[in-house]
């Protein structure tokens, strides 16, 4: 089994089970536990599922196209033999291969956490959601960061989406679990709740400049204003709303005002010359004859 294959198998097979789990939890159970500090919004949820399962489809019908229209360039026949070769290319984004193993892995830790939720086994629920987030926010910080290798361009910018997206949703339902382990006072120190505004506003400044978790991490916080919330936990998601929405509105006219540096790529439109590494302007020098002129 080559590379693709695999990969297109643990997508596939990891993204059904996910999908089938969390439709059965949202339009099955989907009712809050009494007693809880804070709980989204049913339609918030339910939305949200809609919406990252539609585009983690979509995502994954690109690995599916892009193997079917794999390029193939056939090359001279052989003199002795007659047979025909064939070079074969991968046209897979590399982004997205990448992402393939950590994908399946959430998403399987995702499944345990929700059976686990299904048997009020709550704190155990935690536990797993909690290493399905951690395989989200690495790729997020280690991988897709804007020095990085899979720094986001307009090949992989659908990748760099449904990370995000997914570390949102995920995140959300980690936040649930908080609320319900919350069960002691009804009314949380004030503490805690700086301690969720500082931890919100943390991620979205890391994830930058892409906007894209910030913007899930507000939407996260209108499902709880919006759902069956304690009322002090109510105002306090509010003003973090606040305060994250003036944060990523000042770092968007930021980065709208610094000055662009193009980078050229592999994949990217530029003339290939300007492309060559040193090494290759050093190998040409090797072939110049003695004495004659270098052009």
């Amino acid at each position: 089994m080559n590379r693709l294959v695999r990969a297109r198998f643990l997508v596939a097979a990891s993204f059904l089970l996910a999908t089938l789990t969390q439709g059965y939890a949202l339009f099955v159970q989907n009712d809050p536990p009494s007693a809880v500090a804070y709980f989204p919004s049913p339609y918030f949820l339910v939305s949200f599922f809609v919406m990252e399962t539609s585009l983690q489809f979509y995502w994954i019908m690109q690995l599916f196209g892009r193997g079917l229209r794999e390029a193939r360039t056939p090359l001279p026949p052989r003199e002795d033999s007659g047979w025909l070769e064939v070079q074969e290319t991968n046209t897979v984004e590399p982004a997205q291969m990448a992402f393939v193993s950590l994908y399946a892995i959430s998403n399987f830790f995702l499944v345990g956490s929700i059976f686990a939720w299904h048997f009020g086994q709550f704190a155990v629920s935690q536990i797993w959601m909690a290493f399905s987030t951690a395989c989200q926010l690495y790729f997020i910080f280690f991988v897709l960061h804007p020095a990085g290798t899979h720094a986001r361009t307009p090949q992989n910018r659908l990748t760099h989406l449904v990370v995000k997206t997914s570390a949102g949703i995920v995140l959300l339902y980690m936040w649930r679990a908080w609320g319900v382990m919350e069960i002691g006072p009804f009314r949380p120190d004030i503490q805690q709740q700086v301690h969720c505004g500082v931890l919100v506003l943390l991620l979205a400044f890391a994830s930058g400049p892409d906007p894209t978790l910030g913007i899930c991490l507000l939407l996260n916080l209108a499902a709880f204003v919006a759902g069956d919330t304690k009322d002090d936990w109510k105002f306090a998601f509010s003003c973090i709303m606040g305060v994250l929405t003036v944060v990523l509105i000042f770092d968007f006219i930021l980065n709208r005002r610094a000055p662009q540096i193009s980078v050229v790529r592999d994949d990217d439109s530029e003339d290939e010359e300007s492309a060559l590494p040193c090494s290759e302007d050093i190998f040409l020098a090797d072939l110049t004859p003695e004495g004659s002129p270098r052009v």
